[in-house]
């Protein structure tokens, strides 16, 4: 094992880990990088890692008249706690990413700035908001136990829910279109400017599914004031699908750019995806001179005979900028065309 013996007084800053084999100086400004990849495959690992463990088949996600009472038990109670004790602050953290691409794209513009900072504070005071009320209503106090007397209680906090799910609608909406007007603005084509707003509007997918679970959120409310009790679970277990697609395709948005940029300067030049490409376009070019070589058989072509003719020089000429004289035409080709 070898040691690594810096001299004093270098500037680490600018000393590369390793030298590059191609000789070429590093690049410490824009050099290809696989971060963004990794945050993306990350934020998609984690969205099938934990749907799989937070909606794992089990007696809670089925109607409730397939779901025993006894289902309804402390570790029913106590998941649920956390839940909802870890969406204000998540949801926050999901939100505010999108909000800081946005201010690092869009810092130039003043009043982009402010109200991206704006909404940051009003997502810190509302979400951060919900972890006290959670606090009081989804854990026991005193003589309560983790037992079925507990959903009253938690129930009081549904109506909060509903209030939240109005909130994710309309910020959602508010994310989704605010940076249109600055690209639709941009001096770019047309194609270019509907693309860059494509990578944006990526976050309509969080958009309808804060949409679909305000929808159970209002379901599941009424689910619990019916006399016999609804179909609460079920509603239940979608109300928490909508929130995980909604969460997570929140951190999906912001890697988006950075995804794009990844695949234009490195995916794009991996070997696999040179392979593919090559041969996608020998496939194309085979499959083309087939049908050219079908089209020729079934009908006449023209052939093409050619004879050399050897002519002495008819005209010389002098270029203005060189004292030299040149001969102009050498030779010549005569063409003759038949049918076969």
């Amino acid at each position: 094992m070898t040691s690594l013996a810096i001299p004093p007084g270098v500037d680490l800053t600018k000393v590369p880990l390793a030298a590059n084999p191609s000789g070429a100086p590093p690049n410490f400004v824009d050099s290809p990088s696989l971060a963004a990849v990794t945050y993306g495959m990350t934020c998609t690992m984690m969205v099938l890692a934990y749907s799989l463990v937070a909606l794992r088949l089990n007696k809670t996600s089925h109607h409730a008249w397939d779901t025993p009472i006894s289902s309804i038990n402390a570790t029913w109670f106590k998941r649920n706690a956390a839940l909802c004790l870890l969406y204000g602050p998540a949801m926050f953290f999901a939100k505010t990413a999108v909000c800081t691409l946005y201010l690092r794209i869009f810092n130039t513009v003043v009043w982009m700035r402010y109200t991206v900072i704006g909404a940051i504070v009003f997502f810190g005071c509302t979400y951060f908001s919900m972890v006290p009320v959670y606090i009081a209503f989804s854990f026991p106090y005193g003589d309560e136990q983790w037992d079925l007397p507990l959903a009253a209680k938690v129930g009081r906090a549904d109506r909060m829910a509903i209030v939240t799910g109005v909130i994710n609608v309309i910020s959602d909406i508010f994310l989704l279109t605010i940076p249109l007007p600055i690209i639709m603005k941009l001096n770019l084509s047309l194609r270019k400017r509907l693309g860059l707003a494509a990578v944006f509007l990526t976050g309509i997918i969080a958009t309808i599914a804060t949409i679909l679970g305000l929808y159970y959120r209002i379901q599941l409310y009424r689910s619990k004031k019916n006399a016999d009790g609804g179909d609460a679970t079920w509603v239940a277990a979608a109300t928490y699908i909508t929130v995980l697609v909604e969460l997570f395709v929140a951190i999906m948005v912001s890697c988006v750019p950075g995804c794009v940029s990844s695949w234009r300067n490195v995916l794009r030049e991996t070997s696999v995806i040179t392979s593919l490409r090559s041969l996608i376009s020998t496939s194309r070019a085979s499959l083309r001179g087939s049908r050219g070589s079908s089209r020729d058989v079934r009908g006449k072509s023209p052939s093409i005979q050619s004879d050399e003719a050897d002519l002495t020089p008819k005209h010389k000429f002098e270029l203005p900028d060189r004292r030299e004289k040149d001969v102009g035409i050498t030779k010549t080709i005569k063409i003759q065309q038949s049918e076969v």
